[in-house]
């Protein structure tokens, strides 16, 4: 791949970057340098690999695959750099009393939480970001949404649980979470219609994820912050990768904005 395209891609991912690291810290000058720091690290380990990489832009699929790895290994980044600033980040709950149970959760909860809730990030993305497990990923968030779901009174809705075996709960729970694998979807769905009792514990469960969400911050990165980060990851890009023709970017970028034509 070239500079430039490793560029544009990185580009079009420092809006979602930037929420996930605010999430992470709390206030917005240290998500920019965690970042900015996080971006520099990821360039400078990388950098050979990412120029290495073969893929065919001019195929849906390799396309999407070459998007997907950057995005991962940069919150790869972001997530492994804060574990290192750990004892630095100062979460401050007084500024955001409404999310001050999602802060109130470990470092490692919120990041893996927020990515899962806030930027449907599927449990295979998050197990590469956090180098974890199937089982370790899931056994996360079901501890993470315990505790922002401890004060269920808030949500007023009824107990239908009651007269359903554990499985079915299980299986109707995971669905609703995103945490099926996939050949088990078709088989959940059936099981949610069977009757009216399966069909209210499956709005309960929505009623429970919609509340969920509420509880987990997505700070939108502003106009002035975004175009300052762009131009610091420009500087970045040109101190570590090799100097190239610029007006590859111009071309890169048109050929990146059209439609990819499919044969069928």
């Amino acid at each position: 791949m070239k500079r430039e395209e490793i560029n544009i891609s990185v580009n079009s991912l420092i809006p979602q970057a930037y929420g996930f690291s605010y999430a992470i810290c709390s206030e917005e000058e240290s998500a920019k340098q965690l970042l900015l720091d996080a971006y520099t690290l990821f360039i400078v380990q990388e950098h050979e690999n990412l120029l290495g990489m073969k893929f065919d832009l001019k195929q849906r699929k390799d396309r999407k695959n070459y998007k997907r790895v950057i995005r991962l290994q940069l919150f790869q980044a972001i997530f492994e750099l804060s574990l290192k600033r750990s004892q630095m980040i100062k979460i401050q709950t007084t500024n955001h009393l409404e999310f001050k149970d999602f802060f109130s959760l470990q470092l490692s909860q919120r990041a893996l939480i927020y990515l899962k809730e806030s930027q449907n990030f599927s449990i295979q993305d998050l197990q590469e970001v956090f180098t974890l497990q199937r089982h370790q990923v899931i056994e996360v968030l079901y501890n993470s949404k315990n505790i922002l779901l401890a004060d269920m009174d808030k949500l007023k809705i009824s107990d239908s649980s009651s007269s359903l075996d554990r499985g079915r709960m299980n299986l109707i729970s995971a669905f609703v979470n995103g945490t099926l694998k996939n050949k088990d979807l078709s088989s959940v769905e059936e099981i949610i219609n069977e009757n009216e009792t399966t069909e209210e514990f499956y709005n309960q469960k929505l009623s429970e994820r919609d509340f969920l969400q509420q509880l987990i911050p997505d700070r939108e990165v502003s106009s002035n912050t975004l175009s300052s980060l762009r131009r610091e990851f420009s500087l970045i890009d040109e101190n570590v990768f090799p100097k190239e023709k610029l007006g590859f970017l111009k071309k890169t970028i048109k050929f990146l904005n059209e439609p990819i034509e499919i044969e069928i």
